[in-house]
């Protein structure tokens, strides 16, 4: 789930937990009611939808980005090794 969407949809649980609770009669006590269950909301989904943290995505995709660079290397000094190879089979 994007952030966006995320977000929007912790928002509309939000409001209809606000609108649940009578609006003006606690407004300090609902604001914190509201953004601790925002808060509670939004822990349980990303526990339960196994979600990471973007900085840990931009870790794992850093180590991606290099293991794939290597695996370039090694590809092209095999295959420069392979030519030399069939060279001196050839002579």
């Amino acid at each position: 789930m994007s952030d966006q969407k995320k977000s929007n949809f912790f928002s509309k649980v939000t409001e209809h937990m606000k609108q649940t609770i009578n609006p003006g009669a606690f407004s300090e006590v609902g604001k914190d009611i509201s953004d601790n269950l925002q808060t509670m909301v939004s822990n349980h989904m990303t526990n339960k939808m196994n979600l990471v943290t973007r900085e840990d995505y931009d870790n794992l995709y850093a180590v991606l980005m290099h293991t794939r660079e290597r695996l370039e290397t090694v590809e092209n000094k095999l295959a420069a090794l392979e030519a030399l190879l069939k060279d001196q089979q050839q002579t």
